[in-house]
């Protein structure tokens, strides 16, 4: 549904054939999470492959944002990212790099002015990646 729908309804939208219900929700914004009804797997599968969602839930509804276990959030104009559990502690992280230059190769090595020793190391160390 478009503009989003955040209750208390949940719309319902029956329709004859799957495929208009790909076409119904594809010519739509990604909507932020998918219920579907239908124990055939054929129709599982399809709306799975050929529908992009936040999340997708089969025969039950709301439960996806109630497990800490399973992420939640949207994709495109729904959200970017997720929440909740361990999914929503890297989301909202930042993990950020850290390199302290260690004593077996000096910093000296890697800046001009290069003294012929250096050179040679730099040429042997490159030959022993090209070996690779």
């Amino acid at each position: 549904m478009y503009p989003p729908n955040f209750g208390p309804v949940l719309p319902v939208i029956v329709f004859d054939d799957i495929g208009e219900v790909i076409a119904h929700v594809n010519a739509r914004p990604k909507p932020l999470a998918l219920y579907l009804w239908s124990t055939q797997k054929t129709i599982i599968q399809r709306v799975q492959a050929e529908l992009s969602s936040g999340s997708l839930v089969i025969n039950h509804c709301m439960q996806q944002f109630a497990h800490s276990g399973l992420p939640f959030g949207g994709v495109g104009n729904s959200g970017v990212g997720n929440s909740h559990g361990v999914y929503g502690f890297k989301a909202f992280s930042h993990e950020r790099a850290l390199l302290r230059g260690g004593k077996l190769l000096p910093v000296k090595l890697f800046f001009p002015p290069y003294t012929p020793m250096t050179k040679r190391l730099i040429g042997t160390l490159i030959a022993c990646v090209r070996r690779l």
